[in-house]
């Protein structure tokens, strides 16, 4: 797939705006170096390199003039954050902050992003600045989703515009990672304002809740302050968890749903919680005694009027907000449900009763807060109608869970066949996934397939998603738990990379800031980025190879050997004597970096010293040969392997197998070296994406891996498919054997 940080085509969308107190917030598509404001903000590494994304773009826009006044302050915390010149651009300052620590790539997170925001407001505003453009914070080499950084930043500016301030105008230019659908880019908009609003309302009436705190202390009611201190702790503690669900999930998903769900649901108790907590009722007698309308008016009435008014105005405000929520999108995640239950086969016939509940509980949820402000509102009216029942409020939160019905089982596969599992783009994040993906793989190999043994494990390419020590540690406890379920051994484990198993970090230390009149003739074309402004940064080629020194270290934890950093070494032989099976690992992606993301290849030197060792050994005469690495050689991507001349060495040299992984669907395809039937020629196999984000999944084709087993000269590959992230794995139907036939999820190939 294209990296999380590719250059995206350019998009033009109507720009997104409301207002908050007397700020105006604009979310907008665009570049950042296009927009006058007083202040633009760059997202930078603690060096303050300025190397890549946003910075790189204001230092070309700008002037090296910028770069250097920077440098006079690095380096800097992450989380920090300094004030430069403009240089050239269309502003009176640059505020440059610190979103990503090579050293710690991981430490990178939505809190970081929304620390960064409110420092960059707090600065803008003690420079008597009165406009601000960010970018989406952190989504270059960190890598964080641009729409989950906008809504963490929109939170942080939420919070912040809705006390003091004097900044009028604040953007955040959302330069697309890739080209969105107009009706896709609105609903973000609509749902980010949503929550913002629904945020605000929250804050404000927290804020109310202290001002009645301290009116009860000062009137010597401790208990009430008590109470009114408690709700605004409960409440404050809701609305974080709310923002982080925001920010965090992927409402399009199980999880994420869940997620969302569980928060409003926190924040809609806590509300109903404090409307009987609050009420005048439970107040202690002389205050309310105080209130009584025949009691004449004094100040401390009059204030605890007016607080309770204001208190009860965003409360109203926080209930109107949640309803638009409840409406929009957890509709939506309920017709998902149901539809999902429509289409998927498996399931018995009736009523899915885990979706059905998820309806009843949404629609009584919603009912109770409609009820609560029709009910509010009339207070605020003076109205003297009675409050409606609170039927509603009793809401069902207990899920019926349905134990899903799976296919029937196959039949157990013949224990002389030699069993490969081929798995791709895992893009690994955590250890909880390490945990449940080995669970979940070991139990669909055993009681799904009747697979009690591997003789190998391929894994080509895209192990990890930024290429962290971190990804590496949760991507080996998963083989580690893999190969004790199946007794494998740190040699039948058979890894290669791929473009997310090159540090970026690493890759963009190793090119150097120099200015152009000061080489005598340019270097190597592809060994420097021009940056414009009569500057490069060149390669450094001593460097330049330690980009996958992450990957090395964890081939070495997995396999027990080294993995060698010089390209033309990266074509390393496995061998499987007792399965007659040789495997040639090649890396795809020994040309690729930050900056040049298009040049996936095969080594021309690093192949032709691994097919001479081939070709020396009479004893892999014989053997089945397979060929792994990571890029395709046909998609509709640039990112792909355009050079396919490899193919023909490798056909020559007696391959019939080439395995790989990249665009995230499983594919076949067959290179023919030789036009006859009985003629040399390779299968591809593409295993499609184990471990991808849902964004990053290709429609059609949810998360997959291939079971291979060898028997004589017939390859038999099994497909299977998650199609949820906490879900089991099913066969995966979608390969045709005849005219009006249902598809198998399965094929075979001839590979005599």
């Amino acid at each position: 797939m294209l990296m999380e940080n590719d250059d995206p085509p350019q998009v033009t969308l109507k720009p997104f705006e409301y207002t908050i107190n007397s700020s105006v917030v604009r979310v907008e598509y665009c570049d950042i170096t296009t927009l006058s404001a007083d202040v633009l903000v760059s997202s930078d590494d603690t060096d303050l390199s300025m190397g890549g994304g946003v910075s790189l773009s204001l230092l070309t826009q700008g002037g090296h003039e910028i770069f250097h006044e920077a440098q006079g302050s690095t380096p800097i915390s992450l989380g920090e954050v300094v004030l430069t010149g403009a240089g050239r651009l269309k502003a009176k300052k640059i505020i440059h902050c610190a979103v990503i620590d090579y050293s710690s790539p991981s430490s990178t997170n939505l809190e970081i992003v929304r620390s960064v925001t409110r420092k960059c407001l707090a600065l803008c505003d003690a420079q008597r600045f009165t406009s601000i453009a960010f970018p989406a914070l952190a989504t270059g080499v960190a890598r964080l989703s641009p729409e989950r950084s906008a809504a963490a930043m929109l939170m942080a500016i939420a919070d912040y515009v809705s006390g003091a301030t004097q900044i009028q105008s604040i953007t955040i230019a959302l330069f697309p990672r890739f080209s969105p659908d107009h009706d896709v880019a609105m609903r973000f908009y609509a749902k980010i304002k949503d929550f913002v609003d629904l945020t605000r309302h929250l804050e404000s009436t927290s804020l109310a809740l202290a001002k009645l705190e301290q009116l009860y202390r000062e009137l010597g009611s401790v208990n009430a302050a008590v109470v009114a201190a408690d709700s605004r702790t409960s409440l404050g503690n809701r609305r974080d968890r709310l923002e982080e669900a925001v920010s965090f999930a992927e409402p399009d998903d199980g999880n994420g749903a869940r997620a969302w769900l569980g928060a409003l649901e926190d924040v809609e108790s806590e509300l109903e919680s404090m409307s009987s907590s609050m009420a005048r009722e439970r107040l202690p007698s002389g205050i309310h005694e105080s209130l009584d309308p025949r009691v004449p008016r004094g100040p401390g009435k009059e204030n605890w009027l007016a607080i309770e008014r204001q208190y009860k105005e965003e409360r109203r405000g926080a209930l109107r907000a949640l309803i638009a929520i409840r409406e929009k999108y957890v509709t939506e995640i309920e017709l998902r449900a149901t539809m999902r239950t429509f289409n998927d086969t498996s399931k018995p016939s009736g009523a899915d009763l885990e979706t059905d509940a998820l309806i009843a509980s949404a629609s009584s949820r919603l009912q109770w807060l409609k009820d609560e402000l029709r009910d509010l509102e009339a207070e605020l009216r003076g109205a003297s109608e009675k409050p409606r029942g609170r039927a509603a409020a009793t809401r069902q939160k207990k899920r019926t869970s349905r134990a899903a019905q799976g296919a029937s089982r196959l039949a157990s596969l013949d224990g002389s066949a030699t069993h490969v599992l081929h798995l791709s783009d895992l893009h690994f994040g955590t250890s909880d996934d390490a945990d449940l993906w080995s669970s979940q793989l070991a139990a669909d190999l055993q009681s799904e397939l009747g697979c009690s043994r591997l003789d190998a494990v391929i894994l080509s390419g895209d192990i990890a998603n930024r290429s962290t020590p971190e990804e590496y540690a949760a991507a080996r406890q998963f083989l580690d738990t893999l190969s004790g379920a199946f007794h494998l051994s740190s040699q039948q484990v058979i890894l290669v990379p791929g473009n997310h198993d090159l540090h970026w970090g690493l890759a963009k230390k190793a090119y150097k800031l120099v200015d152009r009149e000061e080489l005598s003739a340019l270097p190597t074309e592809g060994s420097f980025i021009d940056i414009g402004s009569g500057a490069l940064r060149i390669r450094d080629e001593t460097l330049y190879p330690r980009r996958f020194e992450h990957f090395a270290r964890f081939y070495q934890d997995v396999r027990k050997e080294p993995y060698p950093l010089a390209p033309e070494a990266q074509a390393l032989l496995y061998t499987f004597p007792e399965q007659n099976l040789l495997v040639l690992g090649l890396n795809s992606a020994w040309n690729l970096d930050h900056h040049f993301k298009d040049r996936a290849s095969i080594h021309p030197l690093a192949l032709g010293r691994a097919l001479d060792e081939i070709r020396r050994t009479a004893a892999y005469a014989p053997y089945v040969k397979i060929a792994v690495w990571h890029h395709p050689i046909a998609s509709p991507f640039p990112d792909r392997i355009t050079e396919h001349g490899f193919l023909e060495r490798l056909a020559q040299a007696g391959f019939r197998l080439g395995l790989h992984g990249h665009i995230h669907k499983a594919d076949n395809a067959l290179f023919r070296y030789d036009q006859a039937a009985s003629g040399r020629q390779i299968e591809l196999l593409c295993a499609g994406t184990f471990g991808a984000p849902t964004r990053e999944w290709v429609p059609g084709y949810p998360l997959q891996y291939q079971l291979l087993r060898l028997k004589g000269d017939t390859l038999t590959v099994e497909t299977r498919r998650r199609e949820e992230p906490s879900g089991t794995w099913k066969p995966d139907a979608r390969w045709t054997s005849d005219r009006g036939k249902d598809p198998l999820p399965r094929y075979t190939v001839r590979i005599a």
